[in-house]
């Protein structure tokens, strides 16, 4: 080929790549003046509607040209807070082993912060009620008070929910411990009368530990029933144990003559503790005969026999014949036994026949049978009147075939 011919089919190469090379441009171009436009749309209203500038009277073509926001999931919307907790609640929830499920519970009561516990009972209040999800706000209630017990008995005022009552008086219970005053006060403005009166004895108890006085004024307005009765005598018990003559002064002064025998009854039990010969006075003088007195004379004797046998069971032999006297001898006898069987058998014979005598030897030859059947037939026959002697042998060689023949029939 000649050059006058390839000159021409040079020159048409080098047009047809002019001619790409523009239309690259303008491509480019085009991407760049689209991106502009995108970069210098009209800003969103903060309200999430159309973009600022947009009119809703504007025409069709502008609106779509609005930019839409995005809908967001509710968990995005939460607070943090919240929303950890909801992933800590379905942790909790699915965990099928119980004792797992329990730490995970304690942790999730344990990792709230004090802030957030509204917005956990807002949303747990919101969901099914289940007995979980119950207990859960009740316990967060009462961390809740430990920090600050006014809001968290506001807020259960304006939050009504299925365990309202239980969270009330979790309240009612930290909150005595802080201030029994303000906590009584908040108490006996609630307008259920069983709510409060459950209410008043929970926090009379928290209050028996450092004033049992108070406690016990607060008892007493209650209506009569077995709760209030069971906080009087537990209050008096407390009470008694440090200062035993003024809880007994207070129990002679109760209007309620069967509660106030009880009372006194529980008082020289325990005062039987420190000194069981004031407590004896205080049962047979103030109490009179009957189930209080017998049960509180019992339970003197079986203390001071720890203390000093001898001494309690001559007091004992001074009691008039009767189930009283028997039963307080029964239980000083054993108790004895078991510290010295010698010295229980010194004072046996000791004693001059008589009914003392025959019902003391009769309880120590049951206690000997067990471990010595032969010892306690020998004090069996010692017995005085004919027929005790007679059903106490019966009842030693019954027991004593029984041991050596299991098989057989007495």
């Amino acid at each position: 080929m000649g050059v006058a011919q390839a000159a021409p089919l040079c020159e048409g190469r080098v047009m047809k790549k002019r001619q790409t090379i523009v239309v690259v441009l303008f491509a480019a171009l085009g991407v760049v003046s689209g991106l502009m436009l995108w970069l210098n749309r009209p800003p969103e209203d903060a309200t999430g509607g159309a973009p600022l500038g947009v009119q809703p009277n504007e025409s069709s073509a502008a609106k779509r040209l609005a930019v839409q926001p995005r809908q967001k999931s509710f968990e995005s919307v939460l607070k943090p807070a919240l929303a950890e907790f909801r992933a800590a609640l379905r942790t909790t929830l699915t965990e099928s082993d119980e004792a797992l499920r329990q730490e995970k519970q304690d942790a999730l009561l344990q990792n709230m912060a004090l802030a957030d516990i509204p917005d956990a009972l807002d949303y747990l209040g919101g969901q099914p009620p289940t007995e979980f999800t119950e207990g859960l706000m009740v316990q967060l209630v009462r961390r809740w008070a430990e920090d600050n017990p006014r809001a968290a008995a506001d807020w259960i005022a304006q939050h009504p929910m299925p365990c309202s009552a239980e969270a009330r008086n979790g309240v009612a219970i930290v909150w005595a411990n802080q201030d029994f005053a303000k906590a009584l006060e908040w108490v006996r403005q609630w307008p259920d009368p069983q709510e409060r009166g459950s209410g008043l004895l929970s926090i009379a108890y928290e209050e028996v530990r450092t004033q049992p006085l108070e406690a016990l004024k607060l008892a007493v307005e209650l209506p009569a029933s077995s709760a209030r009765d069971d906080l009087v005598k537990f209050a008096a018990t407390q009470w008694g144990a440090t200062d035993p003559e003024a809880a007994a002064a207070w129990a002679e002064q109760i209007g309620d003559a069967g509660l106030g025998q009880r009372t006194l009854a529980m008082i020289a039990t325990v005062w039987g503790e420190t000194d069981p010969a004031a407590a004896a006075r205080l049962a047979l003088d103030a109490l009179p005969p009957g189930r209080e007195q017998d049960d509180a004379v019992v339970g003197i004797v079986q203390r001071w026999v720890q203390q000093e046998p001898e001494t309690a069971v001559v007091w004992v032999e001074q009691f008039p014949e009767g189930k009283m006297k028997q039963a307080a001898l029964e239980n000083a006898v054993k108790l004895w036994a078991d510290k010295d069987v010698q010295q229980v058998g010194d004072w046996l014979n000791s004693l001059s026949a008589g009914t003392t005598r025959d019902a003391a030897v009769a309880v120590f030859s049951s206690w000997l049978t067990p471990a010595f059947p032969a010892v306690a037939a020998r004090w069996a026959e010692s017995i005085g009147e004919d027929g005790e002697r007679q059903r106490q042998m019966a009842w030693v060689a019954q027991n004593r075939l029984v041991q050596e023949d299991p098989f057989a029939r007495p």
